[in-house]
């Protein structure tokens, strides 16, 4: 079973994800978190297989939250999903050590069952 963590401000976008995911993989378990905070301290308690967060978050950004992440649990694959598409994203999300960048406009059932089958053993 897939446990997934979705770290996203915009509601409409989070459930869209979340809706998305819940229709590939029925039995996955699906923590959602509208900000930064508290969430590095919640993946040690909830173990995800892979985390999707927005870049632009209220109380800080996923770029630092990726950091975070990557330097407490090296092996959980994150991904940053953003409205951004400018090449200094891509390079600021590859450099905080995320496993993958997506622009929102680009996510589909296709590219999520890609990216998901890439970075965890399903």
């Amino acid at each position: 079973m897939l446990r997934f963590q979705i770290v996203e401000d915009n509601s409409v976008f989070r459930l869209f994800l979340s809706s998305l995911i819940r229709n590939i993989w029925q039995d996955a378990i699906i923590d959602q978190a509208d900000d930064t905070v508290g969430v590095a301290e919640l993946v040690g308690k909830l173990n995800p297989n892979i985390i999707f967060t927005d870049i632009d978050l209220p109380s800080a950004n996923g770029l630092d939250l990726t950091k975070a992440i990557k330097s407490a649990f090296p092996d959980i694959p994150v991904v940053i999903i953003s409205s951004h598409d400018g090449q200094e994203y891509l390079a600021a999300a590859k450099a905080a050590g995320a496993s993958g960048y997506l622009q929102k406009d680009q996510v589909n059932p296709q590219m999520i069952a890609s990216i998901v089958s890439a970075l965890v053993a399903v």
